[in-house]
């Protein structure tokens, strides 16, 4: 959060031209909004859903720019659910997904913090009140959590648009944000940035996305491509893909990523079940 105010603030000031002192929050102001914050979200989730333990499906990707999550992914879609444990467990079913799609569980407490995580579960999960004697059955992994309402979000990978019908019947990443070029320059669509991608990088078992958002914003650019992956490229003979951010088409054989003219932006790089201590470097040439 502290290194988010102070990259917001390094980009307001190279666009007023002034110096800005960032305000940093205290570790309890930090905790008690990220609490209240999350106590909202789970909220609105459950009232969307139609109440507690009960999937809520997103149908679309969010390329708009007007999604409420900052910085969306593109690559894949969510289900999530308010669980509730107050009166006594809760079973989850997962079906066996094939595993050349991407698809994962990740469970948080009231707080946000992760209690349980897996990629392509498969078979009964029971959620379980910690301290509370609730009866488990035979072959039922058991997810204990140290509140009533533990937070369940499934992630399942869309390949590309097309994709999107294939996910209906029916993730582990890390994220790397970027907010400067190779020099350490704020990203601004007034100046033309190239960055290389390995297509096939090291230490990625799953695969990889390159998300273009608006720093203005936060999100999507609306009727612009934001997305590039293994599933809309192609790598050059060195085994790259080479991305060029800009106002207008290069047209040089690299794949352009549009950007606003004048306006900051930023890019996220997800990386699906990585080796962290291989994790690739910055994508400068």
């Amino acid at each position: 959060m502290k290194i988010l105010i102070m990259t917001l603030s390094l980009i307001l000031a190279s666009i007023l031209g002034a110096s800005v002192v960032p305000e940093q929050p205290t570790d309890s102001e930090f905790i008690a909004f990220k609490v209240y914050h999350h106590a909202v979200y789970m909220q609105t989730t459950a009232e969307q859903a139609g109440g507690t333990n009960k999937l809520l499906h997103t149908t679309r990707l969010p390329t708009e720019g007007t999604d409420a999550v900052v910085s969306p992914a593109l690559d894949h879609i969510y289900s999530k659910a308010i669980i509730d444990l107050t009166n006594g467990p809760v079973v989850v079913e997962f079906p066996k997904i094939d595993k050349g799609r991407y698809y994962s569980i990740h469970i948080t407490d009231q707080e946000h913090y992760t209690i349980y995580d897996e990629i392509h579960p498969v078979g009964k999960y029971v959620f379980v009140r910690k301290g509370k004697k609730m009866a488990v059955s035979e072959g039922e992994k058991v997810i204990v959590s140290p509140g009533d309402y533990p937070h369940l979000f499934i992630r399942i990978q869309v390949k590309t648009p097309d994709d999107l019908a294939n996910v209906f019947p029916i993730h582990h990443a890390y994220y790397g944000p970027y907010f400067t070029n190779c020099k350490d320059e704020v990203l601004n669509g007034s100046k033309v940035e190239v960055f290389v991608f390995a297509y096939k990088p090291k230490g990625i078992e799953l695969f990889w996305s390159v998300t273009r958002y608006s720093a203005l914003t936060r999100n999507t650019i609306a009727g612009k491509n934001d997305l590039f992956n293994a599933y809309n490229t192609t790598p050059d003979a060195n085994g790259n893909i080479t991305v060029t951010f800009s106002i207008n088409n290069p047209k040089d054989g690299t794949y352009w990523m549009p950007v606003n003219k004048d306006e900051p932006y930023y890019f996220v790089v997800r990386y699906y079940k990585p080796d962290i201590a291989k994790l690739p470097p910055k994508p400068c040439k």
